[in-house]
């Protein structure tokens, strides 16, 4: 229970880094950024990371500043109450405060809608490319960051213009208690995902290279895996890796090291370089072996396709069957002193009233086999007959 105990509050007050980080997510933050940006390498990838808010941010500040322009401009009491203080400037009055914070809101929530609307364009036009250089430099990580920060802005101003107008319409201690519990709450939620973002950050979560392995991984309880990941921001404050030397080094590898007491730490510049050149070799090495080895695989499924359809078109088709079967029609009407299967049923139709046994002699006539003239005038269709069966019979047994 005391560990359990010890990784929530490592969680909650020893993993942050600022006391900003208990008003303001570490998302919005430059650090945040800079993570975000060296650790994908593909320019689509990171350009959908960097703008995927964009477009839900204006969304949600449209929202935000028709609710602000209603409270403002309501006929209700409380709205005309508001600009009556305004304008006598009754500075004492909680209406004229909340109608002061009202028109912040306002300013900052039009604000933060041009920036989203404005950086939604621009960086839609960046190539895959040059995503990378533009978005890793200072200018980048600025113009990304500003649209979020001031939809931050808005936001908190929102909050306190809710509290404001608690103050109007309740009674004191109960509009006092009710924006203490939510500022709390506020504080709460923003703090726990500065520390997940810190965690995120210090454990390489970003990385591709996985933080455990994962038969590893499965043996460990939710309690043990959160352990893990709390070591490894230990670890990481440790080591004091360069965020652009983070994600260019087997990072989890730098931590076990660094936990074992193989290297000494902080690391040396020296030292993040030659990790970084065993590193890009050893990629490099597995690219190379997992291209060889998609090659061969390649090779190996054309070569299956290539018999496959050899094998197939050994097998007669319908066409092929139809042909067959028309010149076996054509050699028994034609075969010398035999009759047409039509002339004979022509001839059964018309001696209806005969009897059963004659009508079945005129339908047997001389057997096809018996008759010599048949191999000698038609050979090379039977012959064609004979290959056929023979040929479909090799392939049934195939």
């Amino acid at each position: 229970m005391q560990g359990r105990l010890a990784v929530w509050m490592a969680f909650l007050f020893g993993v942050t880094r600022s006391p900003w980080e208990y008003l303001i997510t570490v998302d919005l933050s430059n650090t945040w950024r800079r993570h975000l940006v060296w650790s994908k390498k593909n320019g689509d990838e990171l350009k959908n990371v960097v703008t995927q808010r964009f477009a839900s941010s204006t969304v949600f500040l449209s929202l935000l500043f028709s609710s602000e322009l209603s409270i403002l401009y309501t006929p209700s009491d409380p709205g005309n109450d508001i600009r009556v203080a305004l304008l006598a400037r009754d500075y004492r009055s909680a209406e004229y405060w909340t109608g002061v914070v009202i028109c912040f809101a306002i300013f900052f929530s039009v604000t933060a809608l041009v920036a989203n609307f404005t950086a939604t364009s621009i960086f839609s036009s960046l190539s895959k490319e040059n995503a990378p250089i533009v978005l890793r430099s200072t200018l980048g990580l600025y113009a990304a960051q500003l649209p979020s920060r001031l939809v931050t802005g808005a936001i908190y101003l929102f909050f306190l213009v809710v509290i404001c107008t608690w103050v109007i319409l309740m009674p004191q201690g109960l509009s006092l208690g009710l924006g203490v519990v939510a500022s709390i709450l506020l504080i709460h939620i923003v703090n726990t995902f500065s520390s997940m973002g810190r965690v995120i950050m210090d454990s390489g979560a970003m990385s591709q290279i996985p933080i455990l392995d994962p038969e590893e991984e499965e043996k460990l309880d939710p309690h043990e895996l959160s352990a893990v990941l709390i070591k490894r921001v230990v670890l990481a404050r440790k080591a004091q890796v360069p965020i652009n030397h983070q994600y260019k080094v087997d990072y989890q590898d730098t931590l076990r090291d660094v936990q074992e007491g193989n290297v000494t730490f902080p690391l040396t510049e020296s030292e993040l370089h030659d990790r970084a050149s065993r590193f890009h070799f050893q990629r490099s090495t597995m690219g190379k072996a997992a291209k060889n080895f998609q090659y061969t695989v390649s090779e190996s499924l054309q070569s299956a396709g290539s018999a496959a359809r050899n094998s197939a078109a050994s097998i007669p088709g319908p066409d092929l069957a139809s042909n067959v079967a028309n010149k076996t029609k054509t050699a028994v009407g034609n075969r010398p002193g035999g009759k047409n299967l039509t002339n004979i049923s022509e001839e059964v139709d018309d001696n209806e009233e005969e009897d059963v046994d004659q009508s079945q002699e005129i339908v047997r006539d001389p057997p096809i086999v018996q008759e010599e003239g048949m191999v000698d005038e038609d050979s090379g269709e039977l012959e064609d007959i004979e290959i056929l069966q023979g040929s479909s019979e090799r392939d049934d047994g195939f």
